[in-house]
């Protein structure tokens, strides 16, 4: 894991509003922002799947609704100690190009299929 080049994962508080998160995933251009606590403890992750079905499809207010109210909150991750392999397992588990990693529960980046495949490529080079 060492090796591999984490990606900043956009973030959002558990009592931002829907309405918030939206503007910033619209800003940043994000599909998915992951929920953190003041510690950078992961908590969820939103998608914006997430907000169409829970919040546009149930006609609630966007402004009202806080994201850990409707946050998936079983969010599969794994320890930056953990070989690579176990981070594409939940990848191709979850069809999902992104995994996150954490160190004792906090959130410290994310890893990418892209970022994987650039490591095997430079290790087979050297």
């Amino acid at each position: 894991m060492k090796d591999i080049q984490l990606i900043k994962a956009d973030t959002c508080s558990p009592e931002d509003s829907i309405t918030k998160v939206s503007k910033f995933m619209q800003k940043s251009k994000s599909r998915r922002v992951f929920v953190i606590d003041k510690n950078k403890n992961l908590l969820g992750i939103l998608t914006t799947v997430d907000i169409i079905n829970k919040v546009v499809a149930k006609e609630k207010n966007p402004s009202k609704v806080k994201a850990k109210e409707i946050m998936e909150k079983k969010v599969l991750s794994i320890e930056l100690s953990d070989p690579l392999d176990k981070a594409l397992g939940i990848m191709n588990s979850l069809k999902t190009f992104v995994c996150p990693i954490v160190d004792k529960g906090k959130l410290l980046g994310i890893v990418s299929y892209q970022s994987i495949i650039a490591s095997v490529i430079k290790s087979a080079r050297s």
